[in-house]
């Protein structure tokens, strides 16, 4: 089932047995349960799964890497706190690995927009202006040097951002980034 479709039927499906397939955004470990944060590509959500140290008694699951692709077999049961609704996992199968030092952190691609309101924020005040085009240089450089990546034309950063930073202020950044490049 897609997490679309999940998402969009919640309450019919809630307590049935249903199968998503995707990868793995975000995968946070703990001593006797785990949470993994899939996707698919169906929507802008991710489905939180839910696996405790029972579940995962030969540690297969506690071994998956962000990025991997997998299949999740599970109930589907009310989330905690924001999250309208989570997978109790009963079996996860690997579909297909990825490296643990593949470049692929979670919301690594919402930086920009963090970057972007502070270099924004700092430009609005009229003591920011003397130094904002050194700033905007400098902050855009180590968030490259970091690897960080950069938001699309999609605004898919601005749906993931956990504090809903709007994507203008990008374009204020990439204002103030081109015109310190022009001065030099």
């Amino acid at each position: 089932m897609k997490i679309k479709e999940l998402f969009a039927q919640a309450t019919e499906c809630m307590g049935s047995e249903v199968v998503v397939q995707g990868w793995i955004r975000n995968h946070r470990k703990q001593k006797n349960m785990g949470f993994i944060e899939v996707y698919d590509g169906s929507c802008f959500k991710s489905l939180q799964l839910v696996y405790t140290a029972e579940s995962d008694a030969d540690g297969s699951v506690k071994s998956l890497h962000n990025g991997s692709c997998i299949r999740a077999i599970g109930m589907v049961k009310q989330g905690f706190q924001k999250e309208l609704i989570e997978l109790d996992v009963k079996r996860v199968e690997r579909l297909g690995d990825c490296p643990e030092d593949y470049p692929m952190q979670p919301k690594r691609h919402t930086a920009m927009l963090f970057v972007a309101a502070r270099v924004s924020s700092l430009a609005k005040l009229p003591q920011g202006r003397v130094e904002g085009a050194r700033r905007a240089k400098a902050m855009v450089a180590k968030m490259d040097e970091l690897g960080f990546g950069n938001c699309t034309n999609t605004g898919a950063c601005q749906a993931e951002c956990p504090k809903g930073i709007s994507i203008a202020h990008i374009a204020r950044l990439n204002r103030e980034f081109l015109c310190a490049k022009l001065e030099d």
